[in-house]
């Protein structure tokens, strides 16, 4: 439950008071007022457009402008880089095989990559590795075209050795 709080009425000898106040302050604000001299109103529109002048000219403005925009922009991106500095998460650095790193690849990137694939462990490393992993011999080549499916870089690739031996074997078949 809330209690109001009673204001008590003033008393007729302070109100009497606050009258005689009210009255002698409004007989002080109809004095005549100071009058003005003729020279500050014909020069008060030279000193505003001068005012004027002043706010906007180009040291005021590139001041403004520096305080407001620049100043503050460039301690963000300070503040950005130091947070990214010291609170950017450390990923832990892990040395990854060649293995590990076949054993991410589909099965149809890795074709031919290595000549021997049964040697793809756990442990194979890149000392396990012969230096000419990438060197393949022109048998690998037209067998990974002919598996992709990419039939007119193979016949384009052949020579006269091979485009005998192929014709060979259609007329085998053709004749089977």
């Amino acid at each position: 439950m809330k209690l109001r709080h009673t204001l008590d009425e003033p008393s007729e000898q302070d109100e009497r008071c606050a009258v005689e106040e009210l009255n002698r302050r409004l007989e002080e604000l109809h004095d005549t007022p100071v009058s003005i001299s003729q020279t500050y109103w014909s020069n008060l529109l030279v000193k505003t457009n001068q005012r004027i002048d002043e706010a906007s000219s180009a040291k005021a403005i590139s001041i403004s402008w520096a305080a407001r925009v620049a100043i503050p922009g460039v301690v963000a991106i300070l503040f950005f880089f130091i947070g990214l500095h010291y609170y950017a998460p450390e990923l832990p650095k892990k040395e990854s095989s060649v293995a590990s790193l076949m054993g991410t690849l589909p099965e149809d990137a890795v074709d031919s990559l290595l000549v021997r694939p049964e040697q793809v462990g756990l442990s194979l490393s890149t000392a396990d590795l012969s230096s000419d992993i990438f060197q393949f011999s022109g048998e690998q080549i037209t067998e990974y075209l002919a598996a992709s499916g990419n039939h007119e870089l193979l016949v384009e690739n052949m020579d006269d050795a091979e485009v005998a031996t192929l014709l060979a074997a259609l007329d085998l078949k053709k004749n089977l």
